[in-house]
């Protein structure tokens, strides 16, 4: 009768194996939590979430008439507690610790810059020289909420200046 020997490539895969396989139900259990919520990204008027038109009615951030244009949760749990909003009359971010707005009619300069890592970057500069930086992660429509913003402020400086707003068919000519 033979000794069978210990097979010391066993332990290897299971001290493997187990720690591979807990990396795989966590990344599992991620994209499952994560796909049953509100959609994230920067979301505009006609597909604002209802958790995101619920806090800002709660927190009251907007004034009575003013309607959101684009909207983005900068949180991962889509909690709205840190938010940049884009209204038809100001561009604001909204963290716990405090808000920041420009008025659209006072926006001197709109820069945006492209990184790998970090998304979207778009410095809003106030004609009375505040600074307004909103980041956008990559993947979450950043160019969407650009260009509503430089719309917006387009629109807004026409109608301070008493000009006449295109509609959409003068628009497409």
């Amino acid at each position: 009768m033979q000794a069978t020997q210990p097979e010391p490539f066993k332990w290897l895969w299971i001290g493997l194996g187990l720690p591979v396989g807990g990396l795989a139900i966590a990344a599992i259990g991620f994209v499952v939590f994560f796909s049953f919520g509100p959609e994230g990204g920067v979301r505009v008027t006609s597909t604002l979430e209802p958790y995101a038109k619920e806090y800002l009615e709660t927190t009251k951030l907007l004034e009575p008439d003013e309607k959101v244009i684009a909207y983005y949760d900068a949180t991962i749990a889509l909690k709205g507690t840190e938010a940049a909003i884009l209204t038809d009359r100001r561009v604001l971010y909204h963290r716990p610790r405090g808000n920041t707005s420009i008025p659209l009619v006072q926006v001197a300069r709109i820069e945006h810059e492209e990184q790998p890592v970090t998304g979207d970057i778009i410095r809003i500069f106030a004609e009375g020289g505040e600074l307004l930086v909103i980041e956008i992660a990559p993947l979450n429509g950043g160019l969407n909420f650009l260009s509503a913003l430089e719309n917006q402020v387009a629109l807004a400086k026409r109608v301070s200046q008493g000009q006449p707003t295109p509609h959409l068919s003068q628009l497409a000519e």
